[in-house]
């Protein structure tokens, strides 16, 4: 199969090699990018201009729903074979008060927000009501702007950190009022047909630190899994059906909330695209051919087949890592030593090219082809199991068999805060296909 590959940020190296290696002809657009212009080099087929390629492809696989939305939707009225949102179903994610008017029209409990074009106006709300609040850019913004705040004192002091730092705002962003409970999400896969029957739920871990402390990095590692009956789907996905078939929407949607004690789940935001790393993890539960079933998406048919076990992904980054500040002599040529026949079907490659080495092996120095780094970001490491404890093992089996010189490395503790997580919702009869290992 003839595959297009439109990759936004460079998250789409691991799936242009598995595309690859299952047999398909793959193309692989990579936005320019001076700062990591070297990711996937000699590792995919790169090509220039994606605009080139699109009558050429059996399928066109979007890595994110924003970079390109405008000049693709001709494309989409036209009738290509394209996995991705439009531009109507993507605004579900990227301007936040649709997607929560959205939620809300649909039967949904949404929390009070306010939307903001400057950060005093922004201060002297939070000065006015004393409240604990997230902050969240509208649009696909700078994402030092998403916060989640301790107190009002916090988010003030965000608030003229930005002021400070950056100017004046330089888009829209919203304060939400801030929720209690257990952070949790429910996704599924999306086309003419419908939902696919393998429905998904995930904990993501976003700070930096041991113990969901430091930044907020965007993502350092997820626990997932998929299963055939969600109470979160139901409540919050499925009513959605009838709108997303009315905006021809394909591929995956994903909602995150928090669930308070009361079994109330408060939704936070869509992401209408594959997350990353989430994606990761989804690729290595999947049955088969890893772009059959997509194809088969775009055109009406749920032919995926996945595994029911829970999924742990740990993310390895390097220096740079989270604020992406240098350039790539930074963070780029670095080896990525211990990848073998054996692991390299639990690691999914990110930010990485292709790089000829020398090692030292049983006593001895040879040269090797080897893959190393071309960004802060070079791979996330998948393990699996019939409970959360067991995929945290073997994923963290596999991370002990890799180095990267001069690596920041990675969290130890990714799936632990499941434990009281699982017990929280299966109290509200929330994630009951879940096991953490000690039950």
């Amino acid at each position: 199969m003839k595959v297009l590959v439109i990759d936004s940020y460079g998250v789409g190296v691991d799936f242009c090699l598995r595309a690859q290696w299952a047999g398909h002809d793959v193309k692989h657009f990579l936005t320019p990018n001076s700062k990591y212009p070297r990711i996937g080099q000699g590792l995919t087929h790169r090509v220039s201009n994606w605009r080139d390629h699109m009558k050429w492809a059996d399928i066109i696989v979007m890595t994110c729903s924003a970079k390109y939305g405008a000049e693709l939707e001709q494309y989409f009225k036209a009738g290509y074979p394209i996995f991705g949102a439009n531009q109507a179903s993507a605004e579900w994610e990227l301007d936040r008060t649709v997607g929560q008017d959205i939620l809300s029209s649909h039967g949904a409990q949404i929390l009070p927000y306010t939307r903001f074009s400057s950060y005093k106006d922004a201060m002297l709300h939070v000065k006015a009501t004393n409240d604990s609040y997230a902050c969240k850019p509208i649009g696909d913004a700078d994402r030092s702007l998403s916060y989640v705040a301790s107190g009002p004192d916090d988010m003030l002091s965000m608030m003229h950190r930005a002021q400070r730092i950056y100017g004046p705002a330089k888009q829209d962003f919203i304060l939400q009022k801030k929720a209690k409970g257990v952070e949790f999400a429910t996704a599924g896969w999306f086309g003419p047909h419908g939902f696919n029957n393998a429905l998904e739920e995930n904990f993501e871990h976003k700070q930096l630190y041991a113990g969901d402390t430091g930044p907020n990095t965007g993502e350092m590692g997820t626990a997932l899994k998929y299963c055939e009956d969600s109470k979160l789907f139901e409540m919050l996905l499925r009513p959605l059906e009838p709108a997303l078939k009315a905006l021809k929407f394909v591929g995956n949607i994903d909602v995150s909330v928090i669930i308070d004690d009361d079994g109330v789940p408060w939704p936070l935001e869509f992401t209408m695209r594959m997350g990353w790393p989430a994606f990761y993890l989804n690729q290595h539960m999947h049955k088969g051919d890893p772009v059959t079933w997509m194809y088969d998406l775009v055109h009406g048919t749920d032919s995926l087949k996945v595994s029911m076990d829970h999924c742990i992904g740990v993310c390895i980054v390097g220096p740079n890592f989270p604020h992406n500040s240098k350039v790539s002599e930074h963070c780029e040529g670095v080896p990525i030593y211990g990848i073998n026949h054996e692991n390299i079907k639990n690691l999914h490659l990110c930010e990485v090219m292709a790089s000829e080495e020398e090692v030292y092996e049983e006593g001895k120095w040879s040269t090797r082809d080897l893959f190393a780094t071309a960004g802060s970001w070079p791979l996330v490491v998948v393990g699996t199991g019939p409970s959360v404890s067991d995929a945290k093992a073997d994923a963290y089996r596999i991370v002990g068999q890799i180095r990267v010189p001069n690596s920041h490395g990675q969290r130890p503790d990714i799936g632990d805060r499941c434990k009281e997580g699982i017990k929280r919702l299966k109290a509200n009869g929330f994630a009951t296909t879940w096991s953490y290992g000690d039950d």
